[in-house]
């Protein structure tokens, strides 16, 4: 790509007699109109600009040397893409190499806590359908789209840990135990969290008149 880049001033004062595309005014960048309420809040993908597409060459031959190096272009950045994104991956892998689930498992119940939340609280959040059981690509999903920093090696790991009988799932029980093992500190809580839990089983199932 440097190399690219260091060519691109011989192109362009190759191609400086070609004529500019003249560009309606439907055709401008909806990035220079005005927002609505509800745009604003998606996010925008930026657009990478391809070299000279603003040129309208006037002859065969500059007509093809802005094709060839416009595809010459694309196929730099998209080989630079690959390397960074092979770059990303190889950095994760040494990073995994040396994981610690019971260092990990400690990080996110801080994260937890500063968020001011129970585990309970956590797992309702994944579990959407309320039937008591998450999937492995629930848990990873969530928490990689959180703050939390961790990433997709460490998620899978930890996913299939979570997932003490191997069946695809996790159940809230399940969910407790990894991330509360009885020789943890954190352990004391975890009885308080199951009382809950059962309080508002046996409250759903109360066919009392008036509910307590």
């Amino acid at each position: 790509m440097e190399e690219l880049n260091k060519k691109f001033p011989e192109v362009e004062h190759a191609t400086k007699s070609c004529k500019h595309k003249s560009v309606s005014k439907r055709q401008c960048s909806p990035s220079k109109r005005p927002l609505t309420k509800r745009r604003s809040t998606l996010k925008l993908q930026p657009v990478v600009p391809i070299p000279l597409e603003h040129l309208d060459p006037q002859t065969p031959k500059l007509g093809q040397l802005v094709t060839q190096w416009q595809k010459l272009w694309l196929l730099a950045v998209a080989r630079q893409n690959r390397l960074e994104q092979q770059q990303l991956t190889l950095k994760e892998m040494e990073e995994f190499a040396n994981f610690d689930f019971n260092i990990w498992r400690k990080r996110y119940m801080v994260w937890i806590s500063h968020l001011k939340s129970r585990i309970l609280d956590v797992f309702r959040s994944i579990d959407r359908d309320q039937d008591g059981r998450i999937s492995q690509k629930e848990l990873v999903d969530y928490v990689l789209a959180s703050k939390f920093p961790t990433n997709s090696l460490e998620m899978n790991a930890v996913a299939n840990i979570f997932d003490v009988n191997s069946d695809g799932f996790i159940d809230y029980y399940e969910f407790v135990s990894a991330l509360h093992p009885s020789r943890d500190p954190y352990r004391r809580t975890l009885d308080a969290d199951q009382i809950n839990e059962e309080v508002s089983r046996q409250v759903s199932q109360c066919n009392c008149p008036k509910r307590f």
